[in-house]
């Protein structure tokens, strides 16, 4: 008699499981036993049998013998013994918990996390979707899982301090009030440098209290709160009893106490057209034998900047000495007489009775190009002796000039564009002598052209 053992399970394999086919044997000639074997269902078409097949004891002499298959049998062939399917499934879960379980907690004692605080003494509440681990879920405990820890369980405490929250935001508005702050302190030391300076000067120039008063209407619009700015309000409060200034243009040309104002404008409102601020056209009576133009320019709190140059009449219609729009009519590209210059911009050659005088006035596009052929002009740069062309209603020029000292006076161009007009005294530094494209206009505070005649 041969004792049979199944491959899978190590148990006998009893006579009655053989002999009612519940037991079967493998590839190998090895036996699984009926708990392991599970038979195959056989398909719905085929009889049932109600027996199973006995075979004699003595047809069986070892256990690698080979015994013919029951008939109602299909035992599934193994190659080797195989794990069963549920112990599986229970390893690969139970993995799978572990390593969620150790990835939730890490995240949760990184302080990283949105999650509310726990109070003292609460169990911290576990939802249905709170993953546990496998013996816990075998034994029917309850608890959220728990990551390897080198302290016992029973030392892990379930309490936890109040989350502070991101530190980033607050990081961030800390840099924004230290940022605030430099500024701040930028701020105060540049009013503070500025005042400094303005006294200084005020000292050297005591006549002029009207110029320091600007100054430091300057730093007290402009620096709010600072210190600077405070002592120059109070020193403000001081100057309160000054005088008007006297008008700067009889102080700095004497000559001019004999001349009409015919035009006043602010050249802070100039555009494609030009309306004057006043004009006294209808009340001059001609004829008239000068011509006389008066600019003030001031940059922020400095000095103002002036320019007086009068010479004999080139037009006896005075619709034509102004801005020399298309509507004007005007338009001069010709020598002029008797110059008189002042002016307290370093560099400019100053005189009575200049010669060398000339003027190019009109509304027209131009080039570099010198076609008048005036004295020591050149026609690789736009300076005093240029090329009128089209449009006529183009870039526009008003500049006076003396072609002797190689000097542009002044020069007003492409009014039609406002702040970004070209202007300037004397020869522009770095460019084009006449100011052409040099956009100008808007770095003024104080820009102001008038325009006056002598009459016989």
């Amino acid at each position: 008699m041969d004792i049979l053992y199944c491959e899978q399970c190590g148990r006998r394999v009893t006579d009655g499981e053989v002999a009612e086919g519940r037991a079967v044997q493998t590839a190998g000639n090895g036996w699984l036993c009926g708990a392991c074997a599970r038979p195959v269902p056989k398909p719905a078409t085929q009889r049932t049998t109600t027996g199973a097949a006995r075979i004699p004891a003595s047809t069986r002499r070892s256990s690698t013998a080979a015994l013919p298959k029951a008939a109602d049998s299909q035992p599934i062939p193994r190659t080797k013994p195989a794990l069963n399917p549920v112990v599986i499934g229970l390893i690969v879960g139970g993995i799978t918990l572990m390593v969620a379980a150790a990835i939730l907690l890490s995240s949760g004692q990184g302080g990283g996390g949105n999650r509310p605080p726990v109070e003292a003494g609460a169990t911290p509440a576990v939802s249905k979707d709170t993953p546990r681990r496998p013996e816990a879920a075998a034994s029917g405990a309850s608890g959220a899982a728990s990551a390897p820890s080198n302290k016992p369980l029973s030392s892990v405490s379930t309490t936890s301090e109040p989350d502070p929250g991101p530190a980033a935001p607050a990081s961030l508005a800390e840099r924004a009030k230290q940022a605030e702050k430099e500024m701040q302190d930028f701020r105060n030391q540049r009013a503070a440098k500025l005042l400094e300076e303005h006294r200084a000067w005020f000292k050297q120039n005591p006549s002029d209290p009207w110029t320091y008063q600007a100054r430091l209407r300057e730093i007290a619009a402009s620096y709010g709160s600072a210190p600077a700015a405070v002592e120059a309000r109070r020193l403000l409060d001081e100057l309160k009893s000054l005088p008007p200034p006297p008008d700067r243009l009889e102080t700095s040309a004497p000559e001019s106490k004999e001349y009409q104002l015919v035009y006043d404008l602010d050249l802070a409102r100039i555009g494609p057209s030009i309306a004057y601020d006043v004009d006294n056209r209808s009340k001059i009576k001609p004829p008239f034998d000068r011509i006389a133009y008066f600019l003030e320019l001031q940059r922020g709190g400095g000095e103002t900047q002036y320019l007086y140059v009068s010479m004999d009449a080139f037009s006896d219609d005075l619709s034509k000495i102004g801005i020399p729009t298309l509507a004007s009519g005007a338009r001069f590209q010709q020598n002029v007489t008797n110059m008189n210059v002042w002016s307290n911009v370093k560099g400019i050659v100053t005189g009575t009775g200049l010669a060398g005088g000339n003027i190019e006035f009109w509304p027209n596009n131009y080039g570099g190009g010198n076609s008048a052929k005036v004295p020591n002009a050149s026609s690789q740069t736009f300076d005093f002796g240029d090329q009128p062309g089209d449009p006529v209603d183009g870039y526009g020029s008003m500049q006076v000039h003396n072609h002797d000292a190689k000097q542009t006076l002044f020069a007003l161009n492409h009014w039609r564009e406002g702040g970004s007009a070209d202007l300037g005294i004397g020869n522009q530094p770095g460019g084009n002598p006449d100011w052409t494209f040099s956009g100008s206009a808007g770095s003024y505070r104080v820009k102001r052209l008038r325009v006056l005649v002598h009459c016989k």
